[in-house]
């Protein structure tokens, strides 16, 4: 026991002034904590709104950006667009006067003969019909034996799927060539 235990009110006052102590030191502590916290806070407050408005400005270039792009691939897609009726309105129109060239090319040469078939001439074996109709004829002087209803619609056939391969593909290379520019 201490001298100070004897005279009254002073253990008390011992406990009062070690709770304002007590007190004090921790409201000093928060205090500077709060301080320091501020410091902290106010550079990362700066920095977030920095941050934020080059986001927001990035977003705004971005969109511009999109937007010029997205027109400049609208055109060319209307130039491709328009290209390709061009083309094709060229193609069809070529595919009629091809057609009708076929046509008259067909009708004015009639039927395709075969210059080395034998034994479709009089005197041979082959049909009377075929011998009716060229009657005194020889493969030499009549340009030779007739084909078949069937073996010269494939032969027509064919030369026109070989002019329209080719007019498919020269429709293609224009194509090509239109789009690479």
């Amino acid at each position: 026991m201490s001298w100070t235990d004897f005279i009254p009110g002073v253990a008390a006052a011992k406990w009062i002034v070690g709770g304002l102590v007590v007190a004090s030191i921790a409201g000093g502590a928060i205090y500077a904590k709060s301080k320091y916290d501020a410091s902290i806070r106010k550079p990362l407050e700066r920095e977030i709104t920095f941050l934020t408005d080059s986001i927001e400005a990035n977003k705004k270039r971005a969109a511009e950006l999109l937007a010029t792009e997205t027109a400049k691939v609208r055109e060319a897609e209307k130039a491709r667009d328009d290209a390709i009726t061009y083309l094709e309105g060229k193609y069809h129109a070529d595919t009629k006067k091809r057609d009708a060239d076929y046509a008259a090319l067909r009708l004015a040469h009639g039927q395709l003969l075969d210059k080395d078939a034998a034994g479709c001439w009089p005197g041979s074996s082959g049909s009377p019909a075929v011998k009716a109709g060229i009657a005194g004829g020889t493969p030499e002087t009549s340009g030779g034996n007739p084909l078949s209803a069937r073996l010269e619609g494939l032969l027509w056939a064919a030369m026109k799927g070989i002019e329209d391969t080719i007019a498919q593909y020269e429709f293609c290379q224009a194509y090509a060539i239109k789009v690479s520019k």
